[in-house]
């Protein structure tokens, strides 16, 4: 890794965790516009068929139940909780 890098992330996580937050953000926002550089024949077919598999075993339950799932700042609480309490427990 760069000097550069080590440097930024050393000084990312001496941010309060809000600020650190916003930054991963931000981060993962710039990585998701790369997206569209990425080619599904990258995935090894493995993976390509666990992905298929869940995204069958998704709409499954959409067909299911099509009522709308939570709100999505509902949601993400509620994975940032479990997250909290996973990582606490390691």
């Amino acid at each position: 890794m760069s000097e550069a890098a080590v440097k930024v992330l050393e000084q990312a996580m001496g941010l309060p965790e809000d600020d650190r937050r916003w930054v991963a953000d931000r981060l993962h926002e710039a990585g998701v516009t790369d997206a569209a550089t990425f080619h599904p024949d990258q995935v090894p077919a493995d993976v390509q068929d666990e992905i298929m598999a869940e995204v069958e075993r998704r709409m499954a339950a959409y067909d299911a139940d099509p009522t709308p799932g939570r709100p999505w700042p509902e949601a993400l609480a509620d994975i940032r909780a479990r997250f909290a309490s996973w990582k606490a427990s390691q």
